[in-house]
């Protein structure tokens, strides 16, 4: 039975930047409507600020109305949701932020849960996380520490249906090991030559996922469109000879 082909959806870590004009953005484009010509290029986003300070509701919902019902943003959720010693106050910001969240409605994609760097395994604690996020909502989860990477982090995973975040960093590898029906990949080295892009294609390509989303780092020189772009051709051409 021949499978389905792969939702590929690519973006960049953050949209809001001068500094990618005129690399990226004209020069003349205002501010204001800088969200509205990246979602005409790319059809995800994640959203960084989320995760030092929650927006408003209005915020997430005037976002919305700027791209078309087709793109989705990603959250990345607020530091203390993970971070924050006192369980009961750690229960009621979870519940907060993702009541906050479902301002965005359909538009709202996959919330990337980041662990902090100092924060060894501790699965506990990871599924009571897991229980106070609405059902509907997708999580991927990007570990800090190599003790995270274990047999017994993937089995928590794919009972949740939750997404280890892959990860290809100078300083930070994380394997490919899917653990649910969709595939969350953070591509952060600055500069990638074309085979290095067409081997990530190759990989993902490889993978049972359903859709998969790819993103790229932020720099003031704006290589993060240009990768994106890039990519989005080579998973094109690639994904259409299967």
């Amino acid at each position: 039975m021949r499978r389905m082909p792969m939702r590929m959806r690519v973006g960049t870590s953050g949209f809001a930047y001068k500094e990618w004009r005129p690399s990226f953005y004209p020069e003349e484009l205002p501010d204001a409507k800088m969200l509205d010509y990246y979602a005409k290029r790319f059809d995800t986003v994640e959203i960084n600020n989320t995760f030092y300070r929650m927006p408003k509701a209005s915020m997430l919902q005037n976002w919305t109305k700027q791209v078309g019902s087709d793109f989705s943003f990603v959250l990345k959720a607020v530091t203390y949701l993970v971070s924050m010693k006192d369980a009961e106050k750690r229960a009621s910001a979870t519940q907060a932020f993702f009541e906050t969240a479902k301002a965005m409605g359909k538009s709202l994609g996959p919330v990337l849960v980041q662990l902090p760097h100092t924060l060894e395994k501790d699965l506990d604690r990871l599924r009571a996380l897991f229980e106070l996020v609405p059902n509907d909502v997708r999580i991927a989860l990007d570990v800090g520490r190599a003790s995270w990477l274990a047999e017994d982090t993937y089995a928590l995973l794919r009972e949740r249906g939750a997404s280890l975040c892959i990860v290809d960093d100078p300083n930070k590898k994380v394997p490919i090991v899917p653990t649910a029906r969709w595939g969350y990949v953070r591509l952060r080295g600055v500069e990638y030559k074309r085979g290095e892009l067409d081997a990530w294609v190759t990989r993902i390509l490889e993978q049972p996922w359903e859709e998969v989303f790819v993103f790229f780092k932020h720099e003031d020189a704006a290589t993060g469109p240009k990768l994106g772009a890039q990519f989005k051709k080579l998973f094109a051409a690639r994904a259409s000879r299967r």
